[in-house]
């Protein structure tokens, strides 16, 4: 299901709202005051992943590599 992002634009607030499909006319309403009249606006998608595999396994080979170490605790020894 896509997600967009909202503005409603009696209270000004910036909301998100799955909708079903693309093409879907769902009726979008503001969650604070109620409102329909709102404005789509235009966000950037984020991709979750990396080129060479799941971030588990390039998590995993990167703690067991030799002279590597782990990220966790906010730092990390991986360069």
């Amino acid at each position: 299901m896509p997600m967009y992002e909202y503005k409603c634009n009696d209270c000004s607030i910036k909301f998100e709202q799955f909708q079903k499909s693309l093409t879907s006319s769902e009726k979008v309403e503001c969650p604070k005051c109620r409102s329909e009249k709102v404005t789509k606006l235009f966000s950037a998608f984020a991709a979750v992943g990396t080129s060479g595999g799941s971030y588990e396994s390039d998590y995993s080979d990167s703690c067991s590599a030799p002279g590597g170490g782990c990220c966790g605790g906010g730092s990390c020894s991986v360069n």
